[in-house]
């Protein structure tokens, strides 16, 4: 109940005892005495209450003087006081039976912290008999740790009973060390409030106090455990954050309970975006990696198209994994990007093929150069020894033409299975360039091509065989030539790449492009779509620059044209 709403009702009582059965009233009045008490109104607070009420039925009824409202009011006044007073002793006497009873410490101390009263439960507790204990003063109860403590919530709560405006019934509650007489010491939790007079001044302070040592010994072992288990996590963290291998876990519908760092790198995605949405909101391609297979170390193969677009080959090792019941709980997934294994296996085959196609070519181009030899000594022979006519001498003409010109191949072939010492020096590629585009101005002068070039002007300069590289260059620039048509522009840019280990030169001309099932094989020893060609260029190109530590390779396809890509190792 509120203040006005005590006063409203005490006011109506009042009222009533004017008009009313006398009964009535006297049982409403007693009903009241015992709410004001167990409300722990002070008797102060009902006289002056009482006052007013009767000022206000003074004022309400002119012919009644101040005397008269007072007099006719007083046996409410006495009923409610009487039954006031009787509730307050029976409440006092419920209360000592249950302090007495209780396994808690109910104890009172006067304003100048002496014991006035301390229940039996006491001697449980802490070992002292109330005697003892009432003999006590608080700074002998309490342990050097919680005296401090509780004399700085003493001093709070004094300083709030100077103010005009306060909680005449709050409660305060504070943990405390106690000493016990053996010695020892028990946490406790204490709930403490004023005990106040009829006027409501505080004269002491009620206590209750439980202890709590088993609870402070749980939680104790609590957060030694939710320490324990932060740190397994953070360990755990750290062993997944290290592996070179991305770590998936899902639970059973699929939904993405952890990722590791290398996991969210291959993904391309972040933790906070991945943790919690189901598996195919990353890439639908990726409910692959929830795959099952027997034996279950058996590594998969899948190629994963992510949500950036980039398309990725992915190997990956399954397993299922079980509750403590051996009930299936999610899936355990390891993976790998095996882009750069299976780039190093293409250049390993690449090597191996060259090998090999050199091999065959340099035994073939042996057993020809010798008959070769040969036809081309015997034509020789009978040009100089024979009476022939013009057109016999045209014809012997031609083979020998012929002859030349396989004999080139042969050497070409030779060139390309000897294993030829690299005559390195510093070179500055850009030079090297711009060397052979004046080299070919007699191929680009008469379709009216065009040169566009972007050299990086700060390229740092690289190790090599200029003459080699030159050859490259030269088989680039004459095949983007042959391909264009008159008007036709190449362009040629050269730049570092992304680590600044690697200068990479790219070509690019305008003509019909390479279609992609050839892309690979360009690079094959006699492979050519030109007529008339050996199909050596490019083989003998890529062979040049794997011997250089560099490689060469077909750009991204575009709508025309075609884009070869050259890496050459920087100094």
């Amino acid at each position: 109940m509120t203040e006005q709403t005590i006063k409203d009702r005490y006011f109506s009582l009042l009222r009533t005892s004017l008009e009313g059965s006398e009964d009535e009233v006297l049982a409403e009045a007693a009903d009241l005495g015992r709410e004001l008490m167990l409300t722990k109104v002070p008797l102060g607070e009902i006289t002056r209450m009482h006052e007013e009420a009767v000022g206000r039925l003074a004022n309400e009824a002119p012919e009644m003087t101040l005397s008269d409202a007072a007099r006719s009011t007083t046996a409410p006044l006495t009923e409610l006081i009487t039954a006031y007073d009787l509730s307050f002793r029976e409440s006092e006497s419920l209360y000592r039976l249950l302090a007495e009873n209780v396994t808690d410490i109910i104890w009172n101390v006067d304003m100048d912290l002496n014991f006035t009263y301390v229940s039996p439960s006491a001697e449980r507790l802490i070992g002292y008999t109330v005697e003892e204990a009432m003999s006590q003063t608080l700074d002998k109860v309490l342990a050097p740790s919680s005296s401090e403590t509780i004399m700085k919530i003493l001093e709070e709560e004094l300083a709030i009973e100077k103010k005009e405006q306060k909680d005449l019934f709050r409660v305060r509650m504070f943990e405390a060390e106690i000493r016990c007489k053996d010695g020892s010491t028990v946490w406790t939790e204490t709930r403490a409030s004023f005990l106040r007079d009829q006027n409501g001044q505080a004269v002491g302070i009620l206590g209750v106090t439980r202890d709590i040592t088993e609870r402070m010994r749980a939680e104790e072992i609590l957060q030694k455990e939710q320490a324990e288990t932060l740190r397994l996590k953070t360990f755990l963290e750290n062993v997944m954050n290290s592996m070179l291998t991305g770590l998936l876990v899902t639970d059973g519908s699929g939904k993405i309970m952890i990722i590791n760092r290398i996991g969210q790198e291959i993904l391309g995605t972040t933790e906070r975006e991945a943790v919690g949405r189901p598996i195919e909101k990353l890439s639908p391609d990726l409910t692959i990696l929830r795959k099952i297979v027997a034996p279950a170390d058996l590594a998969q193969e899948a190629m994963v198209t992510l949500s950036d677009e980039r398309v990725i080959p992915l190997g990956f090792t399954s397993n299922i994994l079980r509750d403590a019941n051996g009930r299936e709980a999610g899936v355990l997934t390891v993976f790998k990007d095996l882009t750069e294994i299976k780039e190093l296996r293409n250049e390993l085959r690449a090597k191996e093929k060259l090998a090999t196609m050199g091999e065959v070519a340099g035994g073939i181009a042996h057993e020809i150069r010798n008959p070769l030899f040969a036809i081309s000594s015997g034509i020789q022979i009978l040009e100089s020894e024979l009476r022939l006519d013009d057109e016999q001498k045209k014809t012997l003409n031609i083979i020998f033409e012929e002859t030349m010109r396989v004999d080139r191949l042969i050497k070409q072939l030779l060139d390309f299975t000897a294993r030829q010492e690299l005559k390195r020096t510093s070179l500055q590629i850009t030079t090297l360039i711009n060397e052979v585009i004046s080299l070919n101005r007699g191929l680009l002068q008469p379709k009216d091509i065009k040169i566009r070039k972007s050299l990086s002007e700060d390229m740092p300069p690289l190790n090599g065989d200029r003459d080699r590289i030159i050859q490259v260059l030269v088989n680039l620039l004459q095949n983007a030539i042959d391909v264009s048509r008159r008007g036709d522009t190449i362009e040629i840019i050269c730049d570092i790449d992304e680590d600044g280990q690697y200068a990479v030169i790219q070509v690019k001309d305008n003509g019909p492009g390479i279609p992609k099932e050839q892309r690979e094989r360009v690079f094959d020893l006699f492979f050519t779509t030109k007529k008339g060609n050996s199909g050596m260029g490019l083989a003998i190109a890529k062979k040049i620059l794997l011997e250089h530590g560099g490689d060469i390779r077909v750009g991204p396809r575009k709508e025309r044209g075609a884009t070869f890509v050259v890496e050459l190792p920087l100094e």
